[in-house]
């Protein structure tokens, strides 16, 4: 299963953000410095370092989650994957973080935009949700739920058009205004379980009692 410079740095104002991708709980954390400023919420809240559901737009004084927010959102989201060369470097080193193997691919720009393109190929115009967005320096936490359709084959397991789920998270870092590196690790055995159990009933075959 597939894992996951030179201009002027992309401002850190995103237009309305559509139907397909919105945020869920972004949360305060204690560094050196405030990391998020929410619009609309009181500042006694924010103080405190309370969580709030926000449902429009926001500014973050941090310049690296800002350029994360908005690569995810108009990037990685597959509304717009050619609008990679905004965000990243020319070359970004891709850290795959899995137990068994770990390993570090370079991706330019570019290949990032048809990577997403490959993902839309296989899950169709899927929602994203950043459930959650962290910063601390130059480093930027992500966390996000995608939902698409199976329309390609994974691995072994052909199409079925069944509803696909992806939990993802990553940290990304930033450098002069545009990812340079990221670690990303994804649910796969989550993911694995969903295509098992989709083939069975493409097959007529009943789903186990924790599969139901």
């Amino acid at each position: 299963m597939s894992a996951e410079g030179g201009s002027t740095p992309p401002s850190p104002n995103i237009p309305s953000i559509t139907n397909r991708v919105h945020y869920g709980l972004l949360k305060l954390i204690e560094p050196r410095t405030p990391l998020i400023l929410l619009i609309g919420a009181p500042a006694s809240a924010c103080a405190a370092g309370k969580e709030l559901p926000v449902k429009r737009p926001i500014v973050e004084p941090n310049a690296a989650a800002g350029v994360v927010r908005e690569f995810l959102t108009a990037v990685r989201s597959g509304i717009a994957p050619e609008r990679a060369t905004d965000f990243m470097a020319v070359s970004v080193r891709a850290h795959q973080v899995t137990a068994e193997n770990e390993a570090t691919v370079v991706r330019t720009p570019e290949e990032y935009a048809r990577h997403v393109h490959d993902m839309l190929a296989t899950y169709g115009a899927f929602s994203f949700e950043v459930t959650e967005l962290l910063c601390d320096g130059d480093r930027v936490y992500a966390r996000w739920r995608q939902v698409g359709k199976h329309l390609a084959a994974i691995d072994e397991f052909a199409p079925t058009g069944a509803t696909l789920t992806e939990i993802a998270s990553a940290v990304y870092r930033v450098e002069r205004g545009r990812i340079v590196e990221y670690w990303i690790q994804i649910d796969r055995e989550g993911l694995r379980l969903q295509l098992e159990a989709n083939a069975r009933l493409s097959r007529g075959a009943p789903l186990s009692s924790t599969e139901r």
